[in-house]
């Protein structure tokens, strides 16, 4: 048998074919029509949801993104929300941006003693149990889940003029409903795989709370129970 002298030349010209080779034998290899399970493609379907809209990134990030958006805060398409008499006071303003997908909001105030105090839900769901908890000067958030490894997320965001937030949330929610509850408007959106979503603005804090299956019933009695 003839011996052949194995050199770097000759694996850079021979090496590309067998890779290519080995690719094409993987991918005949591949199942094209497998199909995947309902609940499967629910929970990706989430994961896109939530990594595609964060409802709330790191402060420093935000401090950063505020301070950008004070820059051209005279734009179309901005629209300032505020208390009306027939609801209690709070004490931030709310400035609401409509994108296509998503909505923006961003807060100022004027309170600059403001101390977050968390106002944590007495009436959790039977069958989730605190999982998680992550304390900040400027907010609470508190992660539940089910028997059934459902999730719910619970946050708590302090509004003050030390602390300029801004917040951005999916708007293809399939349902949208609102309630007056503690003399603020809590609202809810709902979506057909039983993702829900609800906000919630009371005195210098915003409320978010996120569910992978809730109903809205479920979600406002969430808010009722925090007793503000």
């Amino acid at each position: 048998m003839r011996s052949m002298e194995i050199t770097d030349e000759w694996l850079y010209q021979h090496m590309p074919v067998v890779d290519n080779a080995m690719i094409t034998a993987l991918e005949n290899q591949v199942d094209r029509e497998y199909v995947f399970s309902k609940r499967f493609e629910q929970k990706m379907q989430k994961v896109i949801r939530r990594e595609a809209h964060p409802v709330l990134t790191g402060a420093q990030q935000l401090l950063k993104r505020m301070a950008i958006f004070f820059t051209g805060i005279v734009c179309a398409g901005l629209v300032l929300t505020l208390s009306v008499d027939a609801y209690r006071d709070k004490f931030f303003m709310t400035l609401k941006t409509l994108r296509e997908d998503a909505t923006q909001y961003n807060y100022s105030s004027e309170e600059k003693d403001a101390v977050l105090t968390p106002t944590i839900p007495t009436c959790i769901p039977e069958g989730y149990t605190e999982t998680d908890r992550r304390d900040s000067p400027l907010f609470c958030e508190i992660f539940y889940e089910s028997n059934a490894g459902e999730q719910l997320i619970w946050e708590q965001m302090l509004i003050s003029a030390n602390n300029a937030l801004t917040l951005v949330l999916d708007n293809e929610y399939d349902t949208e409903e609102e309630h007056v509850i503690g003399g603020h408007i809590a609202t809810v959106y709902t979506y057909v795989d039983g993702y829900a979503m609800a906000y919630y603005e009371a005195d210098n804090y915003v409320y978010v709370i996120t569910a992978d299956h809730m109903t809205a019933e479920e979600m406002f009695q969430l808010i009722a129970s925090m007793d503000i």
